[in-house]
């Protein structure tokens, strides 16, 4: 009897580990017993831990809620990222091109003398032909005879250059406005003619304008034959173009730039020394 009660535990459980006695302990009997035969109809089973449909239901939405936050947080983040990229993507242009205008003006040689050149709004002289490049292109500037220019073992031209900006039509059709070009030419004494070279200095402009300072009012124009000297002050306003989906009244605010001119033109005038004459 002993001995079939021991086989009938180890058949219908057999992992239960039978005691010296031959009999396991009534726990652990139970226990693998509830595994192996099913409760009958009308018998009710212990109770599993498992999560309800309200419960599955809340955290399904607060993780909604959540995703939702950290995805509105991403996507603001990466606009202001790329607002602040295209922001400073303008500006490093922008910053180049009043570098380049300021050094070009800072550094004006005065008229006169072999390589000095007239200082004049519209030009006159048969050197302004040959710095026009461009067939649509507008020019902006007189020709400024400058010390601007970079001396190196690859260039065999002193530092002084004339250099004259432009508007032109920008190649790409999806940009506003208009490029802003500086045209330079190195050669003062050509033997035969000179052919300047175009630089771009950056995109989107509207307009420019230089204006010129006499010591007591800015001045539209000038002309070195008449006033016989530079001006005392020279100020570029560049406006820049509106994007396409940007009211009109971003126009209203241009750029400034002053650089004081410091270089003056030498007098023929002759002072008497000692008595009279």
């Amino acid at each position: 009897m002993k001995l079939e009660r021991t086989f009938n535990i180890q058949r219908w459980a057999p992992d239960v580990q039978v005691g010296r006695e031959g009999m396991p302990g009534k726990l652990n009997v139970e226990r693998r017993l509830l595994n192996v035969f099913p409760a009958r109809s009308g018998q009710s089973r212990p109770a599993l831990a498992a999560f309800t449909l309200m419960e599955m239901l809340l955290a399904i939405a607060i993780s909604a809620m959540v995703l939702s936050v950290v995805t509105t947080t991403y996507f603001s983040a990466l606009q202001l990222r790329n607002r602040t990229t295209k922001a400073i993507d303008d500006a490093l242009p922008l910053q180049h091109a009043l570098a380049t205008i300021k050094r070009d003006l800072v550094a004006l040689i005065p008229p006169g003398g072999t390589f000095g050149g007239e200082l004049q709004s519209a030009p006159t002289t048969e050197v302004s032909s040959t710095m026009t490049p461009f067939a649509n292109g507008q020019r902006v500037s007189p020709d400024f005879t400058t010390a601007s220019g970079f001396v190196d073992e690859y260039t065999p031209f002193a530092d002084v250059q004339r250099v004259t900006y432009y508007l032109v039509d920008p190649t790409n059709n999806h940009t506003a406005g208009r490029d802003l070009m500086r045209v330079r030419s190195r050669n003062l004494l050509p033997a035969t003619v000179d052919e300047p070279t175009a630089q771009w200095l950056m995109g989107g402009v509207e307009t420019v304008n230089f204006q010129f300072y006499d010591g007591f009012s800015w001045q539209d124009t000038w002309d070195s034959t008449t006033s016989s000297n530079l001006p005392t002050a020279i100020k570029l306003q560049l406006v820049p173009a509106a994007e396409f989906n940007q009211p009109n009244q971003y126009l209203q605010t241009p750029i400034e730039l002053v650089v004081p001119i410091v270089a003056t033109a030498r007098t023929n005038q002759t002072q008497s020394t000692g008595g009279g004459q």
